[in-house]
């Protein structure tokens, strides 16, 4: 452990009622994590935050890391005046989130935390995620800041961590002109487009349908296959991509890479990061973890370390049944010409709390 005192962590997650059906079997990932990173030398006082609605998941989350963690401190701070049920990643249900966020934050601070490792409570670490997170951040003198272990977004989807810009803070992870695109579609696009620089340039908000209109053509065209993998199309020409899969296809086990952005699913900051996750100017546009990538970390030279070496599983909702759960189990490939590679596959979802029965449909099917 660097230094001659006990490093002090913050560790915080989030969640209102709909959201804590996977936080107890994160606070069992959390007790291993925290046991490896002893074991592997690290001497930390650990204070755990919870933040939301005083639901009974959250509660009963937090009685269940006192007996775990006989040792750390436990607070659950209850913002009952939230205002819940807004349509996912709509402004409302991003400004919530980044409400809990400004809480967990504070808290932290308030603290004087040498680390802070936030934690979406549907996202479960593997046990050598934090100690793989604090090498980081000793890593050449500190050279990372943040650090964080990647994991597949909802329904599936591409890894969090990856490339982007100030002006597109997530890159395509194919352009179009690797793409077979309609012509409608790109004149409609480049028609709407102009319109939407004309009230840029005048300082003007764009009327809410005109840029309904062209995000919902942008969506179509993101959505049109690309016409050659990503092996073949990089082997023409390389690019930046802006999710992990396409960004640093190949790779995984044994590797830790640069990234321009991060989610706060299992991210650890440095105190310098931490201080610097101060959501004021956020209006619920985008989501507030890209926010404070891009309005607050890169402003300050702050680098973001993706370990793809500890993936994270994660527990989504079903795209097509209500009240589905699926567990995204992440792994390495074990062999062949692509050994290490990262995977992940879609399983049914149990927490194993005592009581929990056998169910048919629960079949892991996304």
């Amino acid at each position: 452990m660097k230094g001659n005192r006990k490093k002090k962590l913050a560790i915080y997650a989030c969640a209102t009622e709909g959201y804590t059906y996977a936080i107890h079997a994160q606070v069992r990932r959390v007790q291993s994590c925290l046991e490896s990173a002893s074991e592997a030398g690290y001497s930390l006082d650990v204070f755990v935050i919870l933040v939301g609605d005083g639901c009974t998941g959250l509660k009963n989350a937090a009685e269940l890391y006192s007996i775990v963690l006989p040792d750390a401190d436990v607070k659950c701070v209850v913002m009952s005046d939230l205002s819940t049920g807004h349509k996912n990643y709509n402004n409302s249900a991003q400004l919530l989130i980044a409400q809990m966020r400004t809480a967990a934050s504070q808290e932290a601070r308030a603290w004087s935390a040498d680390f802070c490792w936030s934690l979406d409570s549907d996202v479960l670490p593997p046990h050598n995620a934090l100690r793989s997170m604090l090498d980081m951040l000793y890593f050449d003198n500190g050279y990372y800041q943040v650090a964080a272990c990647p994991y597949p977004s909802q329904g599936g989807g591409s890894f969090l961590c990856g490339r982007g810009t100030p002006e597109r803070p997530i890159l395509p992870c194919f352009y179009d002109d690797e793409k077979t695109i309609p012509k409608t579609l790109i004149t409609k696009r480049d028609r709407l487009r102009k319109k939407l620089s004309t009230f840029s340039s005048k300082g003007k908000k764009p009327p809410k349908e005109l840029l309904t209109e062209y995000q919902s053509i942008d969506k179509k065209i993101e959505a049109i296959p690309p016409n050659e993998n990503v092996f073949t199309l990089n082997g023409k020409k390389w690019r930046q991509r802006g999710w992990f899969d396409n960004a640093y296809p190949a790779i995984g086990k044994g590797a830790v890479v640069p990234s321009d952005w991060c989610g706060f699913g299992c991210t650890l900051m440095s105190k310098e990061a931490l201080a610097l996750c101060d959501w004021s100017g956020y209006d619920g546009s985008g989501t507030e973890d890209l926010f404070i990538n891009w309005h607050k970390w890169h402003h300050h030279d702050i680098r973001i370390a993706a370990i793809p070496h500890a993936p994270c599983d994660h527990v989504v909702r079903s795209r097509s049944q209500e009240g589905k759960l699926i567990h995204l189990m992440t792994s390495h490939e074990r062999k062949g010409e692509c050994v290490g590679h990262l995977r992940q596959e879609a399983r049914p979802w149990y927490d194993h709390s005592c009581g929990e029965e056998f169910d048919p449909k629960n079949d892991g099917d996304l």
